[in-house]
């Protein structure tokens, strides 16, 4: 369905329809393979497709800055797990504030350990919503008193996702500072 959108958006010139048919088809196969572990750079490249989405809807309110070492197939990480990261800069910054916002995605490598960063320069969290986030990250069963839109459903599955897989061999950490920004990383064991 939506290759046929893309070629009648083409056959009409709509070239900005057909673009963003054409990421929109790649997220959606990504996100019915039945893949649970991805190549990180294949994780990247869904970004990279979201992220032409986004640009082609809020161009001027953003921009990106990629830090990427080369990388091969043996690094991988649950499907989403970085993309989530890279979505709720724009659920709760960029869509919610009118200010420009940086982006910065980086990836360090240090032996077996691979660090993932995902900066913003938007508004930030608040103290108590950070402890709060961060006491539930720790505390899984006390989430079900969550029930605001803002619930923080995607970080704790970033979270619960990389549990699964790599037990105790990573770490997830967000901190933020209000009018500063957010940061999101991941620190997984090859």
């Amino acid at each position: 369905t939506m290759e046929s959108i893309r070629m009648i958006a083409e056959m009409n010139h709509q070239t900005l329809i057909s673009d963003i048919a054409f990421s929109f088809a790649n997220l959606m196969r990504y996100s019915l393979s039945r893949e649970y572990l991805v190549p990180i750079e294949r994780e990247l490249d869904i970004i990279r497709q979201y992220l032409s989405i986004q640009e082609k809807r809020l161009g001027n309110r953003f921009d990106v800055t990629w830090e990427i070492p080369e990388l091969n197939d043996k690094w991988r990480c649950p499907k989403f797990a970085i993309f989530n990261m890279v979505e709720n800069v724009f659920s709760h910054n960029v869509s919610k504030c009118r200010e420009f916002i940086h982006i910065f995605i980086t990836i360090t490598r240090e032996d077996m350990d691979m660090t993932i960063t995902v900066k913003n320069t938007g508004p930030g969290i608040s103290p108590e919503r950070l402890k709060e986030l961060c006491y539930l990250l720790e505390h899984p069963k006390e989430r079900g008193r969550m029930t605001s839109e803002n619930n923080g459903r995607g970080i704790f599955n970033i979270s619960d996702r990389l549990k699964l897989f790599y037990g105790e061999k990573y770490t997830f950490s967000i901190d933020s500072e209000p009018g500063k920004g957010t940061v999101c990383s991941i620190r997984i064991h090859r």
